[in-house]
């Protein structure tokens, strides 16, 4: 078991929709002061914290970056200024050439920060070959991926910036959305679906967010996507888009159809999951065209070995197209494009995914007896247990760091500590047996 103790940073924003007109002034005033007061030259950033009190809002001195920060670009959207620009003629010696009063604030930008994280896992990194990198061209996206790019574990997880600029709010969230909706980033889990999720939300869109925003509304860290009919027909989609795909691959029982037993007493099962649910799947292809197909829990033999009649929901895979018990059809072939594959996962481009699961699953290293694996390549930092000491569930065994995160590896159970395989230092690949547990009576 892990825990991150990364505190995420996703999406930036300019002008503050939460401070007041006078409280930007004097926020403004007093960083322009301060700059002036240590004789200051370049690009820099003062940060404060604002809060509310009976008398209105309270600003809290936070720190000074003398640099531009990830979020200089919302700036740049609303101000029309090019700040790296800037910052270089000033560098050269260049007169600044811009005065205080000339500065305004024109419209609304929202920027967000592309991460390869799954927020879904405590923002678990994730690592790999970028296979597929494509954001619209209506949104202004500041990355260096490329399809082909390799995201290792030794930097950053930041894949890409992108912002929307927009007369309103509401219109720069509402075309943010949309771009990010019709993206394709693929070969690395990300948190483009948490974004989508949050541009929609009402609390966001009322520019209710607080520093507990996230933690308050952990509904859009596993946002559901699709439902009813429309999930049922991505599910199926997925279903026979992997169908298609391994009878594609076998080369030597082509001859054979699909599921073929020497003795056929039922359907190809398979189990597929979206992360919350598992979904059983029972199908029969009927010929090239059509396919039978039942979706629920699969039928129990009772005492005497009898089989009870299916309650599943009954759908039916037919030429191009997937009817439902809803009366809607969905074309099969427009989902396929719609789907990627990565490992025995699809997703669709309305972002839902399902992943297939193994009929025949290894016994997990993690329990007492075997020990925590480590979740992702990277260096051991600290190590809290040594042999033969006795540590409960949660108890921290290593902190292991990966792409600028710490990620505390503890126990899941009671147990004694047979064997410490690392120290503080090594490397550790993703599936290494960091502690050796023994279990206790």
């Amino acid at each position: 078991m892990f825990d991150s103790a990364a505190q995420p940073k996703v999406i930036e924003e300019a002008p503050s929709p939460y401070i007041s007109d006078d409280t930007r002034k004097k926020m403004g005033r007093d960083a322009v002061k301060l700059a002036k007061s240590v004789n200051y030259e370049g690009a820099g950033t003062v940060e404060f914290l604002v809060d509310e009190s009976d008398n209105g809002q309270v600003i809290n001195f936070l720190e000074v970056n003398t640099r531009l920060q990830v979020e200089h670009p919302v700036t740049e959207e609303v101000t029309g200024f090019d700040l790296v620009e800037m910052q270089l003629r000033v560098a050269s010696g260049e007169p600044l050439g811009v005065s205080q009063d000339e500065v305004t604030v024109t419209g609304h930008a929202i920027e967000v920060r592309v991460v390869a994280e799954n927020p879904a896992t405590n923002w678990m990194p994730s690592t790999g070959e970028i296979t597929a990198f494509d954001v619209s061209d209506d949104v202004r996206t500041d990355t260096g991926i490329r399809a082909g790019a390799v995201i290792s574990p030794n930097y950053d997880s930041l894949l890409a910036k992108v912002i929307a600029y927009a007369p309103t709010r509401h219109d720069a969230a509402r075309l943010l959305a949309r771009a990010l909706r019709t993206s394709q980033v693929k070969g690395v889990d990300t948190n483009i679906d948490m974004l989508v999720a949050t541009l929609g939300e009402r609390d966001f869109l009322a520019a209710k967010t607080p520093t507990a925003y996230l933690a308050e509304h952990p509904d859009v860290l596993t946002p559901a996507g699709p439902v009813g009919d429309d999930r049922v027909a991505l599910l199926l989609a997925a279903v026979f888009a992997e169908e298609r795909r391994t009878r594609g691959d076998d080369k030597h029982h082509g001859f054979a159809p699909s599921g073929f037993r020497t003795l056929r007493i039922q359907g190809q099962r398979q189990t597929w999951t979206d992360g919350a649910t598992d979904h059983q799947v029972e199908y029969v292809v009927d010929s090239r065209s059509t396919a039978s197909v039942s979706i629920g829990a699969w039928p129990t033999p009772t005492d005497d070995g009898a089989t009870r009649t299916s309650a599943c929901l009954p759908a039916v895979f037919i030429c191009g197209g997937l009817g439902s018990p809803g009366g809607r059809r969905h074309h099969s072939s427009s989902l396929s494009r719609r789907l990627h594959r990565r490992s025995a996962r699809w997703k669709a481009r309305v972002r839902s995914l399902f992943t297939q699961l193994p009929r025949f699953v290894e016994h997990e290293l993690d329990d007492a007896g075997g020990g925590p694996v480590c979740p992702l390549p990277g260096t051991v930092i600290a190590v809290h247990v040594e042999v033969g000491q006795t540590v409960g569930e949660g108890h921290v065994l290593m902190v292991v760091e990966a792409m600028k995160m710490e990620h505390k590896i503890t126990a899941t159970t009671a147990a004694t500590v047979g064997e410490v395989r690392f120290a503080v230092g090594d490397r550790v690949d993703q599936g290494d047996l960091l502690v050796a547990l023994e279990a206790t009576e």
